[in-house]
């Protein structure tokens, strides 16, 4: 049946239409794609040009490609100083070394190696030395290595941090190990020695295996259990003891006078108690000699009926018997004190 001319009209402007509604279509689909990677660009841009660690785009030719604009914070240099320019032009930057080990680090990732994230010194256009942590992966366009990605972290007051705490390491170290009074390291929760140093095997005369691993209750070193309880009380209330005197106990049973300090310590985030004893025996024993003495001395003194008459520098009466007192007719507490002239 042929169509009329009205059909004939209707079927062509379908048959046009259609095709332009697909292309109209696929317009819009075109730009909502280009809308939506936009919006990554921005997004990416925006992470990019804010973010605090420096990344760096190194290319196969060893041209740095891009930079984030914080590497103006790290080094002082601006982006525009350091892109577009071969990796050879920016040795300055570096330490000798850590340009050497920062550029191995590059020709392996290049072949496809991998390798883990590394620390690297480097020079502030000011001159400050900084550290950072360096970690590089391969830039992969179409199947293929083209270029080196690189974050580098400042760690320099975490890295500051370490080379203090190494130096103070050393310090205790070497005041733990060549100190003449013995010194322990104690667990506070169990009381077990976890070191001691050589001064501490000298005096109470046990050997290190001995000592290690044990506490002072199973060496017997407490010469008045007292004196322990004492010494527990004073750390829970304070946190620390400083010259207690005690009586400890050596391996050979002898029994020293000591001074007893003690504070709480931390060793790898962990809590002991580090505790230094001095021997005052000979101190104590020379005191002790010295009041015998003193005694035999009055009760001779007293006794006598000659007169005995002490004096210090001034001239002054430190001390008078009573021979003195009979003859003077005077009370002993009028004379003491008193100029002899």
């Amino acid at each position: 049946m042929r169509k009329t001319g009205e059909e004939e009209k209707d079927s062509f402007r379908h048959d046009n239409e259609c095709p332009s509604d697909q292309l109209q279509k696929k317009i819009l689909d075109l730009e909502k794609a280009n809308q939506e990677l936009r919006l990554l660009v921005e997004d990416y841009r925006s992470q990019f040009e804010n973010v605090t660690d420096v990344v760096i785009l190194v290319g196969a030719d060893f041209n740095v490609l891009s930079l984030s604009p914080s590497v103006e914070k790290l080094l002082g240099y601006r982006v525009e100083d350091l892109i577009n320019r071969p990796v050879s032009e920016l040795k300055h930057i570096f330490t000798t070394d850590s340009f050497q080990r920062a550029t191995d680090t590059a020709i392996k990732v290049l072949k496809g190696e991998y390798v883990p994230a590394g620390h690297y010194d480097v020079i502030t256009k000011d001159g400050t030395l900084k550290h950072v942590e360096l970690q590089s992966s391969p830039l992969i366009r179409h199947g293929r290595i083209c270029g080196v990605v690189s974050v580098a972290r400042d760690i320099t007051e975490r890295k500051e941090a370490e080379i203090n705490l190494s130096k103070s390491e050393k310090r205790f170290a070497t005041i733990f190990n060549f100190n003449p009074d013995p010194i322990a390291i104690t667990e506070v929760a169990t009381g077990k020695i976890i070191d001691v140093n050589e001064a501490f095997l000298n005096w109470t005369g046990y050997s290190r295996e001995e000592v290690i691993g044990a506490s002072t209750q199973d060496l017997h070193i407490w010469g008045n259990p007292e004196d322990r309880e004492k010494i527990i009380g004073e750390l829970q209330k304070t946190g620390e003891v400083k010259n207690a005197e005690i009586i400890l106990r050596q391996k050979s049973g002898n029994i020293r006078y000591m001074l007893f300090s003690a504070s709480f310590v931390e060793i790898d985030q962990e809590r002991y108690l580090l505790t230094f004893v001095h021997d005052i025996t000979q101190q104590k024993q020379a005191e002790e000699k010295l009041r015998r003495e003193e005694q035999q001395f009055r009760a001779l003194a007293e006794q006598t009926p000659d007169m005995i008459v002490l004096i210090n520098r001034d001239i002054k009466v430190t001390y008078a018997n009573p021979a003195v007192e009979r003859f003077l007719g005077r009370k002993k507490e009028e004379i003491i004190g008193s100029y002899l002239y």
